[in-house]
């Protein structure tokens, strides 16, 4: 009998290497893998970028909480790597939802690494320059802190990030 795992579900800022850590951490780890982003954009059919310039950032954040509300039914059963939207930690219950259903990570880069990314592709309305990126950080560090089950440092090779994330879920 195999052992059950719970959800691994990533939280972090925006550009920190949720999504790509993710999806490679799923494979090998023999489980699906879910990016509430990819949700959101499938539900409202339209990008993020447009959802924010056409809605605002309020009506952006009811969509992300009813796709994270869905998410325990979306997985049917079937353990998943999910990674979230940089915000998901701005509403209590998104946290209460995504605690229900599995183990949650923060996945941590520093600003300077993150900043040097693609991080300002238009795809992260928040996101415009290194000031926004900092203020960012400033207002969900603590939000972050609190929601995680463990942190993960992004630093050094990708896949020696992947690897201690792996090893964190089988401990």
């Amino acid at each position: 009998m195999t052992e059950q795992r719970p959800n691994v579900i990533l939280i972090g800022m925006p550009g920190s290497g949720k999504s790509s850590i993710g999806k490679s951490a799923a494979r090998i780890l023999g489980m699906d893998f879910v990016d509430t982003d990819d949700l959101i954009v499938e539900k409202a059919g339209k990008p993020i970028s447009q959802i924010f310039a056409e809605k605002g950032e309020a009506a952006f954040r009811d969509t992300e909480s009813e796709v994270i509300k869905s998410l325990a039914a979306l997985t049917g059963g079937k353990q998943a790597v999910i990674s979230t939207g940089g915000g998901v930690v701005l509403r209590e219950e998104n946290v209460a939802e995504l605690k229900a259903i599995g183990q949650i990570f923060l996945i941590h880069r520093s600003l300077e690494d993150i900043g040097g990314g693609n991080t300002y592709d238009g795809k992260r309305p928040l996101v415009s320059d290194m000031d926004s990126l900092k203020a960012i950080w400033t207002d969900r560090e603590k939000l972050y802190r609190a929601a995680s089950d463990g942190v993960l440092l992004n630093e050094g090779p990708f896949n020696s990030v992947v690897s201690r994330l792996v090893r964190l879920v089988k401990e």
